[in-house]
């Protein structure tokens, strides 16, 4: 690449290699390759992955335990990120300053910044993702619909010699139908779309909203269980580790497999499965969303949901959505051609 001056691919070439580097743990080594990297990011005005560069370089120092040095390189990484206004990486960015300050017992900074990276992911998620999941749908269920069509076609092709005149008349009554049916969902779907936006959020801010109709007669103790439950879902991520049990997770919350049972019963629509798995379908949406992500397998998208296996992540993700990850991804695809 280099050779061929094609600058920023060898740029993210060096990156690459810093990567491999950080898994051997030779970390003077990512140092420096990706401190090479963006010089060549800079030199070529290449906003995003000079951003990417600091969020990396951030990374290597807080792995070092430099948490101020790291945090430094995520301040740069979000001036670069305000010059290309991508909220996904900015939300990247407050995330990480958050668990940073959390590290250094530096609680206001950090929930500052988490409510940051919340806001961020309630616009991304609630209204975005909402949105395009009903569009998916949609598009499916029409998918399903010219399946049908088709079939019936091909089903009157060979009846039309027995009976020419039933054969066009149960033509005719399909078409009338199919126009009917889309017709009908197309004003359903106008109609109710502003309510969708607003009433059909994940239903991890449903439980969280619920909390309120119930503290009259919660116990104190389950509802401040279930706060930090929460609290290591969305800002530990816990939910990637593909073998996390209950007694596991009873296990980081200082608590016992009863008590963390009967909050999450409680305080949620489902049980501690149910409860895991939504946030493993709200991470691989998110994640399938991302164009840098087409180079990932939905193998590699469902390992890093937290998923144990390609079948299960299919499965949980078409009972929560309604639709499968490839139809998801080949539709996002579609959209942004």
């Amino acid at each position: 690449k280099y050779a061929s001056g094609d600058m920023i691919g060898y740029a993210i070439s060096l990156t690459n290699i810093a990567d491999i580097f950080s898994k051997t743990n030779e970390l003077d080594s990512v140092d420096l390759y990706l401190h090479n990297a963006l010089k060549i990011f800079e030199k070529e005005k290449s906003t995003y992955n000079i951003a990417y560069s600091y969020i990396k370089l951030a990374d290597l120092n807080s792995k070092k335990s430099d948490l101020e040095k790291s945090s430094l390189f995520l301040k740069q990484a979000l001036i670069e990120t305000d010059k290309i206004k991508s909220a996904q990486l900015k939300s990247d960015i407050y995330q990480r300053l958050s668990e940073l300050y959390k590290k250094d017992n530096n609680y206001e900074n950090a929930l500052k910044y988490y409510v940051l990276f919340d806001d961020i992911q309630d616009s991304l998620n609630t209204i975005n993702n909402s949105e395009m999941v009903n569009e998916i749908k949609l598009a499916y269920e029409f998918d399903l619909l010219n399946e049908q069509l088709a079939t019936s076609e091909k089903e009157l092709e060979l009846e039309k010699n027995k009976n020419i005149a039933l054969g066009i008349t149960l033509f005719l009554v399909i078409i009338v139908l199919v126009i009917l049916l889309l017709v009908r969902r197309k004003i359903m779907f106008k109609n109710t779309k502003i309510v969708e936006q607003i009433s059909k959020q994940s239903p991890i801010l449903e439980q969280q909203s619920n909390l309120k109709e119930k503290q009259t007669n919660d116990n104190g103790e389950l509802q401040t269980l279930f706060d930090s439950i929460l609290f290591e879902l969305e800002t530990n991520t816990v939910y990637k580790n593909p073998k996390l049990n209950i007694s596991e997770f009873s296990t980081i919350l200082n608590s016992n497999t009863t008590y963390v049972s009967k909050a999450i019963n409680q305080y949620s629509n489902g049980n501690f499965k149910t409860l895991i798995n939504e946030y493993r379908v709200k991470e691989a949406i998110r994640l399938l969303s991302i164009p840098d992500n087409e180079k990932y397998t939905l193998a590699t998208i469902s390992e890093l949901s937290g998923f144990s296996s390609i079948s299960v992540f299919n499965r949980t993700f078409k009972e929560s959505t309604g639709v499968t990850p490839s139809f998801f991804l080949k539709t996002i695809k579609e959209k942004s051609k």
